[in-house]
């Protein structure tokens, strides 16, 4: 006893369905509906309400009387609190951006480490990396130009037919777009000229038979 109360070498809250011996203090929930663990502020709360610290009581982590986050890496916190999350330290970090689901770019050119994205496979099997684009597949026996406002898609060319125009609302005239011949044996493509609102893909002859196109738009 000290003080009129009971220190303990242990802390423990409930019955843990799994022992951790190296954990000062543990608490189990007593049904799937209980919180774990309650932290509430007094109103216009001043003072931390949850602190970790170093040996030396150098505040590490802590979150703040109005449920911020905040410690030494700063920045990476910020990123978690809006939502985004990112390697502030070595590589790339996010950016927030109004009605972006993720952005990330790289550091400055003098850091040690910009690659804003490494993905490595060396010692994988499984497939490194999947994106699937929204995209409008024309149906084949239907050519000429089209209406396509995402950023993939085929479109078909009428036997002979050398330019096809696709209206795009994604599209700039900083629009990268590129296309490929998706049909065995035909044309191939010559160019692909984006403008504001639509891009014209035109090929190396006439089309022999009906061709099909795939594109990719990048903004």
């Amino acid at each position: 006893m000290a003080g009129g109360k009971q220190q303990l070498d242990v802390l423990k809250v409930g019955i843990p369905a799994t022992a951790d011996a190296l954990a000062d203090a543990i608490i189990a929930t007593s049904a799937t509906t209980q919180k774990g663990l309650v932290v509430q502020a007094k109103a216009s709360q001043t003072a931390t309400l949850i602190e970790c610290q170093s040996s030396t009581g150098t505040v590490l982590f802590s979150v703040t009387g109005g449920g911020s986050l905040d410690g030494q890496n700063t920045a990476a916190i910020q990123n978690m609190t809006n939502g985004y999350f990112g390697n502030v330290v070595q590589g790339a970090f996010v950016d927030s951006k109004q009605g972006t689901d993720l952005k990330i770019r790289s550091r400055s050119a003098g850091d040690a480490y910009n690659d804003a994205i490494v993905i490595d496979n060396t010692n994988g099997t499984s497939t490194l990396l999947k994106v699937n684009l929204d995209r409008t597949i024309t149906a084949a026996g239907t050519t000429g130009a089209q209406t396509i406002n995402k950023m993939a898609g085929r479109v078909n060319f009428a036997n002979l037919a050398s330019s096809l125009v696709v209206t795009n609302s994604l599209c700039t005239t900083s629009s990268i777009v590129v296309a490929t011949t998706g049909t065995s044996g035909s044309t191939g493509v010559l160019s692909v000229v984006p403008a504001a609102g639509s891009f014209t893909i035109t090929l190396t002859g006439g089309a022999v038979g009906e061709t099909a196109v795939n594109w990719v738009l990048f903004n």
